[in-house]
């Protein structure tokens, strides 16, 4: 048996029962009046919220067990804010736009892998055809403006047959085949030509790499 001060009532030569950080008491009285006196309570067992794991504290308001727990439950408090924020922006998962080519409105999946899109199904291929022409016009004649027009009005407005071999062309291969459909100049840029619908016409790759940049009437000598 343990004979010594105890650190509560201050008797000598009875039994300590009770050892820890704040030394040696010979009963609980004693120990709550040590602690009484240092301003803290007696530490009470609790269970984590989040893993269930059971944890001693002194402090009322603990609730996890670790940092990592405390971490743990910040990020899925977190995580249901922004779900609540991101259902009330957007009712059914579904985010109104307008499309960028079109100009009219359309639905996407407001997931953000969706959310992002610019353009109607239909619309995206030929904004992407417009914006191929708009490089290459560029290229040709820094000093014209290219306007925003695709092959697909050119060939809604003049047919699908290339105007030079005039062959049917085949408008789902890509812009890179050689049959593929590309968008001439009647008058090339290089020569005073302009970027209007009046001056363009739909041709195969193949037969515009050949034409280069020569003029009808040279094209027919």
């Amino acid at each position: 048996m343990n004979f010594s001060f105890c650190q509560g009532c201050g008797i000598t030569n009875q039994p300590l029962i009770i050892e820890n950080q704040f030394g040696l008491f010979c009963s609980d009285d004693c120990y709550d009046l040590k602690l009484k006196r240092l301003g803290r309570k007696r530490p009470q067992v609790k269970s984590c919220q989040v893993c269930s794991a059971q944890f001693e504290t002194a402090r009322d308001s603990a609730k996890y067990c670790s940092a990592d727990c405390r971490q743990e439950q910040s990020k899925a408090v977190v995580a249901q804010r922004v779900k609540a924020k991101f259902a009330a922006l957007y009712p059914g998962g579904v985010k109104h736009k307008t499309c960028r080519w079109c100009e009219k409105p359309m639905k996407v999946s407001a997931k953000k892998s969706y959310a992002g899109r610019l353009y109607h199904p239909d619309c995206s291929k030929e904004a992407e055809r417009a914006r191929y022409r708009i490089k290459t016009v560029k290229r040709q004649n820094k000093l014209v403006k290219p306007s925003r027009l695709a092959a697909d009005e050119v060939v809604r407005t003049y047919g699908s047959d290339c105007h030079i071999c005039q062959l049917p062309i085949d408008t789902t291969l890509p812009r890179t085949s050689k049959l593929g459909l590309t968008v001439d100049h009647l008058i090339p840029l290089s020569k005073g030509g302009t970027d209007t619908m009046d001056n363009l016409r739909p041709a195969h790759w193949l037969c515009n790499i050949k034409k280069s940049n020569k003029l009808p009437e040279e094209l027919n000598a």
